[in-house]
């Protein structure tokens, strides 16, 4: 679905919420923290086609990765061009997230499962 995910980022207004599925190559890790990875991930031919894929530690920490790297990733797509309270903008100018499974869904949670493999390895399913 890279191409409507692309489409989304192109078109939708700030703050657009919806789901998303991307496969692409690892640019960067954008920002890596205790808390969180922030990757850049290329899902299209363009410089500018790709995405930031926040990931929560709190699902399992990540190794350190190279560019070039295979991801796939499945989680809530947002545009993210202008700041939404204490959130920044993306570099990117949108993001996947929710890449985890949802832990809430052991007690009546609604929120779908999310996950990225990098490299055909699966993060986020582990808590």
């Amino acid at each position: 679905m890279n191409e409507q995910v692309l489409e989304w980022k192109r078109t939708t207004p700030n703050q657009t919420l919806k789901r998303g599925h991307i496969t692409g190559i690892l640019v960067r890790v954008v920002q890596s923290r205790v808390t969180h990875e922030h990757l850049e991930v290329r899902i299209g031919a363009a410089a500018s086609d790709s995405i930031e894929i926040v990931y929560n530690s709190e699902f399992g920490q990540m190794p350190s990765f190279a560019p070039g790297a295979q991801v796939e990733a499945c989680g809530d797509y947002i545009t993210a061009r202008a700041s939404n309270g204490r959130y920044p903008p993306s570099p990117m100018g949108a993001i996947l997230h929710w890449v985890h499974f949802n832990p809430g869904d052991r007690d009546g949670g609604r929120h779908e499962h999310g996950y990225v493999q990098v490299d055909g390895v699966l993060y986020g399913h582990s808590y």
